[in-house]
């Protein structure tokens, strides 16, 4: 309610909510509007009142502030995705579910007759594996629970049938195995000395070790002895549902690699959303067993537009992994790659995100893509912030982004689509930070920030890099090799961004590949909503190259943050590789990673890393009829 007075006449009095409009001006006193406050997020909101006469003067109330805190009643939603009602099962198979929450799922378990399966899983994709073999053959009921941090819970079930029998072809050899200290990892490197190009998927089993293992490959392209493109992917657990970013016009084409690591044949369903939110080229195809398929989006089986910039999402019967790739012909007709993330479905809730890098002028450009995850438009603003101060907080900065200057940019996504916002190159000078991503509602965006560099007018690198979740523990593959600048070097970079109006203080640490530590661990201050962005050798000025290993992050309250790695090639070009980190406070429960796309040969080879604590397990590289693909070294540690 409010009270008005005009020494004419009050015509009306506007509420608002956060400045928004809330509900139709009220004509008359008293003066009140109804507010439903279970439309409206949890937390503070600032409540004004507009007061207007005939001749049109207006006075705005000062605001109150008030705190939202509706109980949560709303249980979640969640539906078992693999396997299917009915499916005949047999060996290990992976168990997966999607569940989403108003707010926010904190764990899903799943069952067998009502017995607890494994430990809960915290984080999506739900998935577990299950030996069937410890089941009797039969008709069984399994289930799955997901509850919210209310108590709320929902469970489904289905029926499947075991026949451990039917006995899978024993798999292959494998390409290596591994043994990990602790703290350390391992990597090897394809050999890629054919002329023709072969192509495949790798497994990454963990055998022993009670905390799962991440890893990573990065693709390289040679094209004449010069090194013209890497790019890096991360090895992950299968996911049944996911959404890509797709470009396709006269120099940029997009590809997507499945793999499917089960014992049963997925069926793989999928339909393209258009920029303005229209579907369209909706299909499906069947993916055998223990095999892979990779095409461009405008090749069989996809068979998309000729041109086109929007979204492909897929659907799959069984949990496959799954990668995108961004293509790019650059002045000089050379392919560049990087790759793109998938994202996941459903209502993606956040206040903010960040993403901790970008880059414009002095041929630096910064591409922010906004997919929208949910089947309904959403939208608000993206601002843009310096890297800021130890003692001061970052600044608002003004750029030029889609031709127009300013300090924030407004972006609105039509279901199930996707919208750009490009930097414009147009500074001879340099300007870093971070990209804070501000949702009208609590649906946030999937954000990526594709970084692409000219030197003399040539594109010579692009890096697409998707925004990490906020975390207070990561670990990444770190690399120092030659003096940076100089043809051959590599050189690890990290950005570290402040999410919050508080600087934070952040504890650094290398380790090298055999788990012992090369030097004393440092600590940097990174400013409120800042940035501190350098190159390994500058956070660690005593480390002595070479160096290959691992860098640990560790926060007391949660940061996030942007991995690249640099290359000076042969010709001296900059290259940028994105080498995605692993959150260690994400409980990961499948012990089975899996690299959708490998490819060795025909100029291109894979090195692949895997590191974690101490565990030991087996690796994999198989091509078409599961036979081993490529001949690997390994890396000294």
């Amino acid at each position: 309610t409010a009270t008005a007075s005009d020494n004419v006449g009050v015509v009306g009095v506007q509420f608002k909510l956060d400045g928004a409009n809330l509900g139709s001006e009220d004509a008359s006193s008293p003066y009140m509007v109804s507010w439903n406050t279970a439309t409206a997020s949890d937390g503070a909101h600032s409540l004004t009142a507009v007061a207007r006469d005939a001749a049109g003067n207006q006075t705005t109330s000062a605001g109150v502030s008030v705190t939202v805190n509706n109980p949560d009643t709303t249980a979640p939603i969640i539906s078992l995705t693999a396997p299917t009602e009915g499916a005949t099962v047999f060996g290990t198979i992976v168990v997966s579910a999607n569940a989403s929450d108003n707010a926010g799922v904190i764990g899903v378990r799943f069952q067998v007759d009502g017995s607890t399966l494994a430990a809960e899983d915290t984080s999506s994709p739900y998935s577990i594996s299950w030996d069937t073999t410890t089941a009797t053959n039969g008709t069984h009921l399994l289930g799955a629970t997901a509850h919210d941090a209310a108590g709320n819970e929902t469970s489904v079930g289905i029926n499947v049938r075991v026949n451990n029998s039917s006995t899978p072809p024993p798999s292959p050899p494998p390409t290596a195995t591994f043994s990990i200290p602790n703290g350390g990892g391992e990597s090897w490197i394809t050999t890629g000395n054919s002329a023709s190009l072969s192509d495949g998927y790798a497994r990454i089993q963990q055998d022993t070790g009670g905390t799962p293992l991440s890893g990573l490959a990065i693709f390289g392209f040679r094209s004449n002895g010069v090194l013209l493109s890497e790019a890096g992917v991360p090895a992950m657990p299968p996911v049944s549902a996911g959404r890509v970013y797709v470009e396709v016009n006269g120099v940029a084409n997009t590809g997507i690699a499945f793999a499917n690591p089960n014992n049963q044949d997925a069926v793989i369903s999928f339909y393209f959303t258009d920029a303005a939110g229209m579907d369209f080229g909706q299909g499906s195809f069947t993916l055998s067993s223990n095999s892979h398929t990779a095409a461009f989006i405008n090749q069989s089986p996809f068979n998309g537009s000729r041109s086109m910039l929007g979204t492909f999402t897929f659907t799959s019967s069984l949990p496959v992994a799954v990668i995108a790739v961004r293509g790019f012909t650059n002045e000089h007709g050379e392919f560049l790659i990087t790759t793109l993330p998938v994202a996941p479905l459903g209502d993606n809730t956040a206040s903010v995100l960040v993403l901790p890098h970008f880059a414009d002028g002095a041929g630096w450009s910064t591409q922010v893509v906004l997919t929208n995850p949910s089947d309904v438009t959403i939208g608000r603003i993206a601002q843009f912030y310096g890297p800021g101060v130890s003692g001061q907080n970052a600044p608002l900065l003004t750029l030029n982004v889609n031709g127009s200057a300013g300090v924030g940019f407004g972006y609105q996504i039509p279901p199930r689509s996707a919208v750009r916002l490009v930097t414009g190159n147009s500074s001879p000078s340099l300007q870093v930070g971070t990209v804070h991503i501000i949702p009208a509602g609590s649906t946030v965006p999937t954000p990526i920030a594709i970084f692409s560099y000219k030197a003399n007018g040539v594109t010579v690198s692009e890096a697409g890099v998707s925004a990490q979740a906020f975390g207070s523990a990561f670990r990444m593959y770190a690399e120092v090799t030659g003096g940076l600048g100089q043809p051959g070097s590599i050189e690890t970079a990290v950005a570290l961004a402040n999410p919050s109006p508080i600087q934070i203080a952040v504890t650094l640490q290398l380790v090298k590949m055999d788990g012992s530590s090369p030097t004393a661990p440092v600590t940097v201050t990174v400013p409120g909503n800042g940035q501190v962005a350098k190159f390994i050798s500058q956070f660690f000025p005593a480390l002595m190259p070479p160096f290959q290993g691992l860098l640990k992050v560790t926060a007391g309250t949660p940061v996030a943050l942007t991995v690249l790695r640099a290359r000076y090639n042969e010709r001296g070009d900059f290259l940028l590789t994105t080498t995605p980190p692993s959150d260690d406070t994400v409980n990961q429960p499948s012990t089975l990673l899996v690299l959708p796309q490998i490819v060795s040969g025909g100029g291109y080879t894979t090195q692949i890393i895997v590191y974690g604590e101490s565990s030991s397990g087996k690796l994999w590289l198989i091509s078409p009829g599961q036979s081993p693909m490529s001949t690997i070294n390994q890396q000294a540690p």
